[in-house]
């Protein structure tokens, strides 16, 4: 399995049960397909960036897990298909720079 970063966005108007029904999908499609939640952030409704108009706000979560590439396939195909899920992006965490605050300081 290998770690991956996810940034997930859902609609804002969901009331607090459509809300955690979808986080709680997203874990689940994690986890059934042999996946490991390691990390898992809500952050809140915060506003879009003018290139997803028409929504002005969205729910925003975060989280790290292991999988495989049927968690990956998984993710795709679900939140294509549901329509609370406005944007996600995952980020395989080989992939990604580590910057120590020495290596930005110094920028």
């Amino acid at each position: 399995m290998k770690a991956y970063d996810c940034l997930v966005i859902i609609k804002a108007n969901l009331n607090d049960d459509e809300r955690e029904k979808c986080l709680e999908s997203f874990k689940g499609w994690i986890t059934k397909t042999g996946g490991e939640l390691l990390e898992f952030n809500y952050w809140g409704v915060q506003d879009m960036p003018e290139t997803f108009k028409p929504a002005r706000k969205a729910a925003y979560f975060h989280c790290q897990f292991n999988g495989n590439n049927k968690t990956l396939d998984t993710i795709k195909e679900r939140t294509s298909v549901d329509e609370s899920f406005l944007r996600y992006m995952v980020v395989k965490l080989e992939s990604v720079k580590d910057i120590s605050l020495s290596e930005k300081a110094k920028a």
